[in-house]
């Protein structure tokens, strides 16, 4: 087992190890934790905000256009022709818009959740390096690594077969969000068998 391509892979020292140990967090991964935490509030209004200008400029291309013909159609005297041009532009313009708000709503909704309060955890044991199999939306198929170790589970490249092996006794020291999400590694080491 390679200490350094774990610490490599994990991003992580030994002064990260031996606070994670103790159950706490260097000043550099509160930072880091910080940092994240700000580009992913910054990328969440981004994309609302984008999504929301996409989608009403959307809304607005139909009345645009079918407006005008409706109220030509009104002024030849076609009843039908133009009830039918306005009411295709307002459904039109509500659906898009509304999505267009809906995904405004979405953008500052990510983007304010506040991840804050977080639990440093640990998992030990044997860890076992699993790919799963998942069939994508257009019928290829490309397979996930997870590494499990307890009851923990999380998401790897398959370098890490490289350098783990598997069954081998580790301990995993992981943050997660106070609401059970947002599982991030923040060091590990292996243990000696016994």
């Amino acid at each position: 087992m390679d200490d350094q391509a774990l610490k490599e892979y994990f991003k992580f020292d030994d002064a990260d190890l031996a606070a994670n140990r103790n159950g706490t967090l260097t000043e550099k991964q509160k930072q880091k934790l910080i940092q994240e935490k700000k580009s992913d509030k910054s990328f969440g209004i981004g994309c609302g905000i984008a999504g929301a200008l996409l989608f009403l400029g959307i809304a607005s291309i139909f009345p645009i256009v079918y407006i005008p013909m409706g109220l030509h159609s009104l002024q030849e005297g076609d009843m039908g022709g133009a009830i039918g041009s306005f009411i295709a532009a307002g459904v039109w313009a509500l659906i898009w818009g509304g999505i267009g708000i809906g995904s405004a709503v979405w953008g500052l909704k990510s983007g304010s959740k506040d991840n804050s309060k977080v639990i440093l955890k640990t998992a030990v044991g044997p860890i076992n390096l699993v790919g799963v199999e998942h069939t994508g939306e257009h019928g290829h198929t490309y397979i996930e690594h997870e590494l499990h170790i307890g009851k923990e589970e999380f998401d790897v490249d398959e370098d890490v077969a490289g350098f783990m092996m598997q069954g081998d006794p580790y301990a995993f020291y992981f943050i997660e969000n106070a609401d059970g999400t947002g599982k991030n590694v923040m060091s590990a080491e292996r243990l000696t068998k016994g």
